[in-house]
C-alpha cells in the first residue's frame, strides 16, 4: 500500500560562504535490505527573499538543485549526479521583468514522465546551492514528492549502471 502514495520530504541548505558550493543530506527511510528506487513526482524549490536581493549585478547567479552525491566539485548538466537544478540570475530579472514570470516557489513536476516521475536510486539525497558574484550567502528550501518502489534485482542494477554508480 506505501508504494502507492506519495511521501514528502523537506531539505534545506545554505551555503557555508558566499559562492561556495555547498550541500545539505536528506536521508530517505526505505529498508536499506531491499532494492529500492526514489520516483520523484514534483518538487518546489524556493529561494529566501535575502538570496533573490543579492542578485544585483550582471553576472551575480545562482544555481541550486537536488544531487545524489556531496563529493562533486561542480554542478554543470554534464554531471549524472545532479539530476535536478535550477539558475537565476540578475541577467534573467532585468530582461524579462521578473524570475520566472514571478513563479514561487518555483515547482518542477515529472508526474508526465514515463512511470509516473523521475527515478533515482534510494539513498542519500543532497540539495545544493552555490552563488556566482554574490556579496552574501545564499539559502534555499525544497519540499519533495516522490514514492519509493521495491526493484527487481535486475532492474536495480540497471538503475544504477544508468546512474553510473558503480564503478
Amino acid at each position: 500500500m506505501k508504494d502507492k502514495f506519495a511521501q514528502s520530504a523537506y531539505i534545506a541548505v545554505t551555503e557555508s560562504v558566499a559562492n561556495t558550493l555547498t550541500f545539505a543530506e536528506l536521508n530517505i527511510a526505505a529498508e536499506t535490505d531491499k532494492k529500492k528506487a526514489m520516483v520523484i513526482h514534483r518538487i518546489e524549490y524556493l529561494l529566501s527573499g535575502t538570496s533573490i536581493a543579492s542578485l544585483v549585478a550582471t553576472g551575480d547567479q545562482i544555481t541550486a538543485g537536488l544531487s545524489l552525491s556531496d563529493s562533486i566539485t561542480t554542478i554543470g548538466l554534464n554531471k549524472i549526479e545532479v539530476f535536478d537544478r535550477f539558475q537565476v540570475s540578475w541577467d534573467v530579472i532585468t530582461t524579462t521583468g521578473s524570475w520566472y514570470g514571478s513563479a514561487f516557489p518555483i515547482d518542477k513536476r515529472f508526474n508526465d514522465m514515463p512511470g509516473g516521475g523521475l527515478i533515482v536510486p534510494v539513498k542519500k539525497l543532497y540539495s545544493f546551492i552555490q552563488g556566482s558574484s554574490l556579496a552574501v550567502a545564499t539559502s534555499m528550501t525544497a519540499r519533495i514528492w516522490y514514492t519509493i518502489l521495491t526493484l527487481s534485482p535486475l532492474d536495480y542494477v540497471e538503475l544504477i549502471e544508468a546512474m553510473n554508480i558503480l564503478t
